[in-house]
């Protein structure tokens, strides 16, 4: 991006940039018009090892300089997109080794051009940034995109990441290479995937229909051309004008929730409402939706001031036993994967009005939320396990808090010993270490002139803040800013001038943080607005039932253990008397390579599966694992977290949505239990067969299913081991 004095590339808000070797010096020219960015030098394991901000007047340039002992990555945070990096450079560890070049070897400094792009697995071609040019497309119609002038050609495999401001239905990419292998992302998950090996050297990729927000294509070798055109992103006016002569096919399709919908007095109405979505032949099982109706009321009486989703329930079957930790919301939209329950909730509608086979319907879904949850960035504490204990500084997204002394995780209220239920918002305790000290000190990434803090007020709710003016901005009056805290729930400070640190002191329970979102237009955050999502090309024709899994495998959940010494063989008691099922989802387009280093799993168009065994010794027939369950499979278990460190982002380590961690299997799991000491089951030396069906988004199976191999069930639990001997050893016996 050219700004007519200065030219770079843009950082957008975020930008992240990954060294293809661990460096202990990294130097970046940055020059910004707006808000100063920061910069963060993060580890291999993404420690925080170094941080800057620019402290530049608008329009100069700052070289900024980071040390650290193993710099692997690096986040220009820009608040305001209004950023431009013009060089960047870096200078390995003095153990690390790095081909030399001598075009950009200083001999001097020892520094390097930095590598333009995301690395893969495989070397990257090094690029050369005094020949990189880059053109904007129109605003509208076609992505921005850059020629990259490669100073020497590639060893491997490498990648073009392309990421769009806002999703397309309709991505065409035009990319001068033998073979390309496409991935198409939304939201951090694969949504679809094409690999072409089109004859001619240039490959032309069309994804129409997927809402695509990012786009990787895998190469062998540089493109010679890349063109990459968007589908045009309709104004709200121009959506108004389109749909303007539109019908509306259901207007008011609420929750069935009487906390949440104001037309719903008791739950015989509630009851009524979900009832009368369902279809003929569908049965209503009043006490399943009562229970779920039960949990997510609990939950939604603060709805007006707190979302739902933020509350957490604890719960156990006995008294004696620990609490469990249950976030209900979630819990219970789970239940959408299920198309009766889908329809129930109001998340789903059946559309039979006057529809004509072999005709193509576009559809239109708007919604109406605050604007404080469309416009305002939630950084709070409820994705943190409770009983945390948190480093003296932590940061909420890109917000840093500063406790001064360590803190813990906790709910309030807090559960009585004898419940077995309690619903609660999580949260930090605040306190000075000592008396007249500050409680918590709250690090804005860029100055601001309103602050949005949310409590759970209590008794022993008293607190002040103090704020002065930020140092970043020149001629600023440097004032100080100083009041009381009100005891409410969500409390909004407004300043007459832009501050970046917030102190706090005093004591009271802070449930979260909330910042504006970089795209926000203002206003009042009580505002209704409206969203609407669009889904064109809808084809009203009967379609194929879905294809089954492709595999499935079933190994004995036991295996066979080591002869050795017991103090070390019995650390690890054995798996109960069960099976492993392993089965491959049937793809959503072709089979293609999976990146191993690409943190999604392969797209696939149905939603979930159904496992039926039968006892094959004994002739028995096909049954349900578990009658009316539905299976989604594990890829791997959620990763151990790792320590926590002073700096560290508990977002990123506790996500609202966890995303896989490369390199993923490409393989569901699951176990099936036949023996263990609360359940008698088929006895070792039996033999069992496994089938599996796929079951799409309308609840259809696949019309054939998978069947597995017949496998017989092993005990693989060695006898105990000998005491020892019960006589005394003979002198010169040989043990």
């Amino acid at each position: 991006h050219s700004t007519g004095v200065h030219t770079g590339l843009d950082c957008g808000f975020e930008l992240e940039i990954t060294l293809p070797n661990p460096s202990a010096v990294v130097e970046l020219q940055l020059v910004h018009s707006a808000a100063a960015p920061t910069v963060e030098a993060l580890n291999a394991a993404g420690r925080e090892v170094d941080q800057a901000l620019v402290k530049a007047s608008p329009g100069q340039v700052q070289t900024v300089v980071l040390r650290g002992t193993a710099i692997q990555r690096l986040v220009i945070r820009a608040p305001q997109s209004e950023v431009l990096l013009l060089r960047a450079a870096f200078q390995p560890r003095d153990d690390t080794p790095l081909r030399e070049r001598p075009d950009d070897h200083d001999s001097t400094t020892r520094n390097r051009d930095l590598s333009l792009g995301i690395p893969s697995r495989f070397e990257r071609p090094a690029v050369d940034w005094k020949q990189a040019t880059a053109a904007a497309g129109a605003a509208r119609g076609a992505a921005a995109f850059q020629r990259l002038s490669l100073s020497q050609p590639p060893t491997n495999c490498f990648y073009y990441d392309l990421r769009f401001f806002g999703s397309h239905d309709q991505v065409r990419v035009t990319i001068g290479v033998p073979v390309v292998l496409a991935i198409a992302m939304r939201e951090g998950k694969a949504v679809a995937t094409e690999m072409l090996p089109v004859s001619g050297g240039v490959q032309v990729v069309n994804f129409v229909g997927r809402e695509i927000d990012r786009l990787l294509l895998y190469v062998k070798q540089a493109a010679n051309i890349l063109i990459v055109c968007v589908d045009d992103l309709l104004t709200p006016e121009q959506e108004e004008e389109e749909w303007a002569s539109a019908p509306f096919l259901a207007k008011r399709i609420h929750l069935p929730i009487k906390q949440i919908n104001g037309a719903l007095t008791s739950s015989a109405d509630e009851n009524a409402l979900a009832q009368s979505r369902l279809l003929p032949g569908e049965t209503f099982v009043a006490a399943d939706f009562e229970e779920v109706a039960e949990v997510m009321n609990a939950t939604a009486v603060l709805s007006n001031e707190i979302s739902p989703v933020r509350f957490t329930t604890v719960t156990r079957e006995r008294i004696e036993d620990p609490l469990i930790e249950l976030r209900p919301w979630p819990y219970a939209f789970s239940l959408l994967t299920d198309p009766a329950w889908r329809r129930m909730l109001g998340f789903a509608f059946f559309d039979k009005i006057g529809l004509t086979p072999g005709q193509v319907y576009d559809y239109r879904v708007t919604g109406r939320f605050r604007r404080r949850d469309l416009e305002e960035i939630c950084c709070g504490f409820h994705t943190i396990p409770i009983g945390t204990t948190l480093p003296r500084r932590f940061r909420l997204h890109s917000i840093l808090l500063n406790t001064f002394q360590p803190s813990l995780v906790t709910i309030e209220p807090a559960p009585a010993e004898d419940v077995l239920d309690a619903v609660g918002l999580k949260g930090i305790a605040l306190g000075p270490a000592e008396p007249g000290d500050a409680s918590i000190s709250i690090t804005y990434p860029a100055p601001v002139r309103r602050a949005i803090l949310e409590f759970l007020p209590g008794p022993n709710h008293a607190l002040s803040f103090r704020a002065k003016t930020s140092d970043y901005i020149a001629g600023l009056s440097g004032q100080t800013f100083a009041g009381s805290i009100p005891a409410q729930r969500r409390v909004v400070l407004n300043f007459a001038e832009p501050i970046d640190t917030l102190v706090l002191s005093g004591t009271g329970f802070l449930c979260g943080v909330r910042i504006a979102h970089p795209l926000a237009l203002g206003g009042n955050p009580e505002d209704v607005l409206r969203r609407s999502v669009i889904l064109r090309g809808v084809l009203f024709a009967a379609t194929p039932a879905p294809p089954p899994p492709p595999f499935l495998g079933t190994t004995n959940l036991q295996d066979f253990q080591l002869p050795g010494d017991p103090a070390i063989t019995t650390q690890h008691p054995p798996n109960q008397i069960g099976y492993r099922l392993s089965w491959l989802p049937p793809p959503s387009t072709q089979l293609v390579p999976w990146p191993p280093e690409l943190g999604a799993f392969p797209p696939f168009d149905v939603v979930s599966f159904a496992l039926e065994r039968s006892r094959t010794d004994t002739g028995g027939p096909f049954e349900e694992i578990e009658a009316k369950t539905l299976f989604f499979g594990s890829r791997g278990a959620r990763r151990q977290p790792p320590q926590l460190y002073p700096g560290i982002d508990l977002l990123k380590l506790f996500p609202e949505v966890a995303t896989p961690e490369p390199p993923v299997s490409l393989f569901m799991e699951t176990e099936d239990v036949l023996q263990s000491p609360s359940r008698s089951g088929p006895p070792p030396g039996s033999f069992h067969q496994y089938r599996i069906f796929s079951v799409d988004a309308i609840g259809r199976r696949s019309t054939l299913p998978t069947v597995g191999s017949i496998v017989r069930l092993e005990k693989r639990v060695p006898p105990p081991q000998p005491v020892g001997p019960t006589t005394p050893v003979p002198a010169g016996a040989i043990r």
